[in-house]
């Protein structure tokens, strides 16, 4: 690449953006069908975790050349659901700053190998999960 890129990510605060591992109840229930926001165990990037997760991240994003040349940079959240059994489904974008960025980011939360299932009540369920990805030029 011609220009070095920088990608933060800010796992630490974001990583359960939406999903939060919490032995708290919450008032309303939290769920959409069967796809859990809240639950007791969240789920585990199964090549290393948290830091397995963002070295995937690092090694496997792209910054599209196109948005590299005109200059395009921004922050995509994307959503999706680790099944129970540990596969990745219904990718959504959530907040996009651009198509471009937003196509990477989605191909590369298509690409990616089965996570540990979150759990409640003891069970494997479908969480909900939420990711940043901020595309920089440097």
């Amino acid at each position: 690449m011609n220009k070095s890129i920088a990608f933060a990510f800010c796992f630490v605060l974001s990583l359960g953006f939406e999903m939060k591992a919490s032995n708290v109840t919450p008032l309303v229930p939290e769920q959409n069908d069967s796809v859990v926001v809240y639950v007791d165990k969240k789920p585990v990037f199964s090549k290393g975790g948290d830091e397995g997760l963002m070295e995937y991240i690092q090694n496997n994003l792209v910054y599209p050349s196109r948005a590299q040349r005109k200059n395009i940079h921004g922050r995509v959240l994307v959503s999706f659901v680790i099944k129970a059994d540990g596969t990745v489904s219904d990718i959504n974008v959530d907040r996009s700053d651009h198509p471009l960025l937003d196509a990477e980011a989605v191909k590369l939360v298509k690409k990616m190998p089965k996570w540990i299932p979150g759990e409640k009540d003891g069970k494997a369920v479908d969480t909900k999960y939420v990711l940043p990805f901020t595309f920089r030029l440097n």
